[in-house]
């Protein structure tokens, strides 16, 4: 019976991750002209200008996903990652133009007269109850 469960939860989570990225396609997927033209997997930045492009390449790709209800789980993961790995001074350089862009979605909410809720500061790093019924 617990063989049948794990395989009907294999396939649940295999079709998921097909929905998840079925319109990404990164293997034969070329690079816009902004990254010379090379593909995704042979481009090698090595200038700021470089990243700063891969940043956009990234971002055009990835951000199709932001309707999806895990698209936070994967931007917190994926910043994690990426902070983790910085020096302490670059981290915090990193953070103030975080919560820059946070103060600037916020004064343009409140400018249109949008009310918006603030979770508080504890419960960022916890998943909340109801999200996790599975």
């Amino acid at each position: 019976m617990r063989k049948k469960w794990d395989r009907e939860a294999e396939g649940a989570d295999y079709e998921s991750t097909q929905e998840l990225f079925s319109g990404l396609n990164i293997e034969t997927k070329t690079v816009s002209s902004s990254l010379n033209g090379h593909n995704f997997e042979s481009f090698k930045p090595s200038s700021e200008d470089d990243f700063i492009d891969l940043a956009k390449y990234l971002l055009d790709h990835l951000t199709v996903y932001k309707s999806s209800y895990h698209y936070r789980a994967f931007v917190k993961s994926l910043l994690d990652g990426l902070v983790s790995n910085m020096v302490y001074n670059d981290s915090v350089e990193v953070l103030k133009d975080l919560s820059h862009k946070v103060s600037e979605k916020r004064s343009k909410l409140e400018a249109q007269g949008q009310e918006f809720t603030q979770k508080p500061i504890d419960s960022l790093n916890r998943i909340d109850d109801d999200d996790s019924f599975i």
